[in-house]
Order: structure tokens, then sequence, then C-alpha cells
């Protein structure tokens, strides 16, 4: 007996499956491509898609039966060496992943989006040399795809062969003039290696071929304060304010730009509008305690970090700030409290032991502080700042 009726052709399913799935109507995007799945069988579009919709679903194991089920049913096709590489790695069974991914390589050498899997994989299992061949594959293959060249000089930016990096992303901007991707990855190709000149003009690049993007405003801004050209970085932020009021990263650098001038007053109003267009960031709340304590006003910026509290409790960097807060006003008791706090929440941050050792030698318990320091040594011998502290109570 037939469970579901067949339509006429696969494809509507495909369509309405896609529908639902960009709704994000899960359970019901399952149940139609279900439907599909029992008319057509090992459909290779059908499988694709499902495998789609188990992954928004959050269900990895039905996804790689999917991508499983591509791979016995079409070899001849990379999708499902893909996807289900891709899978696996998110189910952590690594050793299967980088099996996988060298039998869709070794099957499709010159396919582009195998090639980019494998770069992602490789990435993800912290082999960035790896990742690295499979970027130059792509460069070798694809030459026009802008990908390769970016992909690249971003293995070689973590692995710190910053010459071969800029080389690599001037070979994609020679390629791809204006190109917003590679634009993007040569900022940070010569902002890492330090040349803020060369990176502003990525960033000024960025604004004239894209100005619809945050991201060359803010960028730019940034090198402008780095090289000290504030009233520059003043105008530029402006700019970006002018395009894009209430845009959560355009604020932060706006709030960056008046504390490097000194202007916290300033800063502070875009703090506070940091809170009001985006009061599920808790940056919003930090950055206006800071600007609050820069400005001595300290009962305010006790009751900002209380607001940053109650609405992220456990929240390292509010943690911090409200450490700070109550070290400016001189309460080392409260402050401690924010200190242990971070220990309970964080236990693997070793500013928490560092900066309750500190609390409690300001509040002359000695005998605490060694064990405390004692403790976060054993946790993290390699930190120069406990180190420090160590030699204070020796």
């Amino acid at each position: 007996m037939m469970l579901y009726a067949p339509m006429n052709d696969w494809r509507v399913f495909v369509k309405e499956t896609q529908v639902l799935l960009s709704q994000k109507s899960y359970f019901q995007a399952e149940i139609k491509i279900q439907e599909g799945l029992y008319s057509y069988p090992y459909q290779a579009s059908l499988l694709s898609v499902a495998s789609a919709v188990y992954r928004a679903a959050g269900s990895r194991e039905k996804s790689l039966e999917c991508a499983q089920a591509l791979i016995s049913h079409h070899p001849g096709s990379w999708k499902g060496y893909g996807l289900a590489a891709q899978d696996l790695i998110a189910l952590q069974r690594l050793e299967e992943a980088k099996l996988l991914t060298q039998q869709g390589v070794e099957k499709f050498p010159q396919q582009a989006n195998i090639l980019t899997i494998a770069n992602d994989i490789y990435r993800t299992l912290g082999d960035r040399n790896k990742s690295l061949e499979y970027a130059l594959g792509l460069i070798f293959h694809h030459p026009d795809n802008w990908k390769g060249y970016a992909r690249a000089t971003q293995d070689l930016i973590a692995l710190k062969r910053f010459d071969e990096a800029r080389n690599k992303i001037q070979d994609g901007l020679d390629r791809f003039p204006g190109q917003a991707n590679i634009l993007d990855v040569a900022y940070d190709a010569y902002r890492v290696s330090g040349d803020r000149n060369k990176s502003l003009d990525c960033a000024l690049e960025l604004i004239f071929h894209h100005p619809d993007n945050w991201k060359g405003y803010a960028r730019a801004s940034r090198d402008l304060i780095a090289l000290k050209r504030f009233d520059e970085a003043r105008n530029k932020i402006q700019d970006g304010l002018d395009r894009f009021p209430g845009q959560a990263n355009i604020l932060i650098v706006a709030n960056d730009v008046y504390r490097a001038i000194g202007d916290h007053n300033k800063s502070l109003d875009f703090a506070l509008g940091l809170i009001y267009h985006h009061p599920g960031n808790w940056m919003g709340y930090a950055r206006a305690t800071q600007d609050l304590i820069a400005l001595k006003r300290f009962d305010e910026a006790r009751n900002k970090i209380q607001d940053g509290l109650d609405r992220f409790p456990g929240q390292a960097n509010i943690l911090i700030v409200a450490n700070d807060v109550y070290r400016a006003i001189g309460d080392h008791n409260k402050s401690l409290d924010f200190a242990l706090g971070l220990i309970y929440h964080h236990p693997g941050n070793w500013m928490g032991y560092a900066r309750a050792t500190q609390d409690l030698i300001a509040l002359k318990r000695f005998d605490e502080a060694r064990v405390k320091v004692k403790v976060g040594l054993s946790r993290f011998p390699g930190i120069g700042s406990m180190q420090v502290l160590a030699a204070q109570l020796h």
C-alpha cells in the first residue's frame, strides 16, 4: 500500500522542500522530503536537499545517511563525498572525514567544490599546511575563481608566512581588482604584517568599489587610528555612521575612535547607542561602563555594569569589567566576588586567578593570595602575569 500519493515530478518535492527550508519550517520540510524520497528513492537532487534539511534541523547522523546514499547511488557526483565529509567533521569523526575527503579528491581532483571542502576540513583539523595544498590546487585548476587566492592567503597568514601571503593576495588583487572578498583578505594580510598604510589602501578600495559594505568604513577608521591620523579617522567613521546608522560594528569602531582621541563623553554616546540598537550584545554594557569609569562617573558605571550582569550573567568580559568598576571604586571585596565568578564560570581563563590574587593582596589576605596564585600557576605555568604575582608573594 502506497503511503504517499506520488506527484508528477520529483522537482515539485525539491521546490516545495526548499521553500519550507527557507522558512525554517524544518519539521514540515522533513515530511515533504520523505514523501519525495518515497516516490523517487535515491534521486540525487532529493538526497542533496534531504541532507540540507537534516543538517539545518541539527540531525547530522541523518544528513550523513543521505550523503552516503549519494555516494552509493551516484558515485559520479562529488556532492556525496563533500557532504559526508562535512557531516563527519561535525560529528567529530575526524579520521573518517580525512579518509573520505582524500577519496573525494582522488576521484574528483579538479572539482572546485571538493577542493574547497577539503580546504575547510583541514582548517577545522588545524592542519594549515594541508589546507594550503588544496587552496593552491584551487588556484591551479580554477585560476578564475577568487576563492583560491583568498584561501591560500589566509592559510599563509595562519602559518605566519607573511611575505608569501602578501605575494599571493597581490596575485588575487591583480586578477580580481575590486573584488570584495579579495580586498577583505588583502586588508588582513597587510594588517597582520604591520603595514597599516597598505591595509588602509585596501580598506579605501573596499569603500570605493563597495560603498554599501560597512567593513570598508570600519577598517579604514581602525587603520587611521593606528596611524594616529585621528581627524581623518573621525571623518571616516562619520561617513560610516551616516550610511549605516545603528550598525553594531560601526558603533563599536566609533567608540574606539573617540576613545583614541580621548573624548570619552563622545565614545560613551556610541556605547549607549550600541546598547539601544543591540541590547542583546554585551559589548555595549561593557564599553559604556569603561567610558563611565574613565569619566569618573562611578555610580553610573556601577549601575550600567549591573544592567550587563543582569542580562549576561557569567559572561567573561562583563565579569572582568565589573571587577574593574569595583576596583576603581576601591571596593576590593566586591571586585574579588567578580574575580571568583570569573574562575567559576571560566576556569580555563587565567585572568580570574590573576585578578582574584590581586584583590586578595589589596585586602592583605596574603595566605589566600598565595593559595590562589599557586592554583593559577599550576593551571597556567606559562603566563607571565601569574609568575610576577607569585614572585611578589614569595
